[in-house]
């Protein structure tokens, strides 16, 4: 088990860099291209609207990434206080949360994206099916899932900053 959830992890790592990094650049280079035909009186219609969709990818791709460096939000105010086994149960309870709730912002989100395909939504400038958009949300939550379920001891990090492992 351990061998495939670092499996996993180093894939979505690789994923998570690349991706962000990709996006940046072109966001970056869509960005420019509407500063630069804003001044020379032609800016594209659609340099705002997509780079706005390349915002929402990097936002949500970039909590995925937050959660594996244990970056994210988490709830840990009374788990840090605790020492020893009850800290390490309390650690465990915040990270089941964490992950309850990314399932569930990973099942509404898939919802949303499916309703949006089924209607045919389309962007304005772009004309991309909005639905490709919207699965960011659940995309992320999923790999948030992923990163909050997992043992410190199958990924090489604590997304919190124990488990039960940690205990004496």
């Amino acid at each position: 088990m351990r061998k495939v959830c670092g499996k996993i992890d180093r894939a979505l790592t690789v994923f998570e860099t690349a991706f962000l990094a990709t996006a940046l650049f072109a966001m970056a280079g869509v960005l420019f291209a509407q500063v630069a035909g804003s001044a020379l009186g032609k800016a594209p219609a659609w340099a705002g609207e997509l780079a706005m969709y390349l915002m929402t990818w990097t936002m949500c791709v970039g909590a995925g990434a937050a959660a594996r460096s244990g970056r994210h939000i988490a709830i840990t105010v009374v788990a840090d206080k605790l020492k020893g086994r009850a800290g390490a149960v309390a650690r465990a309870a915040v990270r089941l949360l964490c992950v309850a709730f990314c399932a569930g912002l990973c099942a509404v989100g898939a919802d949303f994206a499916m309703m949006s395909r089924e209607l045919g939504q389309k962007s304005v400038a772009v004309g991309a099916p909005l639905w490709i958009v919207y699965m960011a949300m659940p995309v992320s939550a999923a790999m948030m899932a992923f990163r909050f379920a997992m043992p410190a001891s199958a990924v090489g990090a604590a997304p919190l900053k124990g488990t039960l492992e940690d205990a004496p």
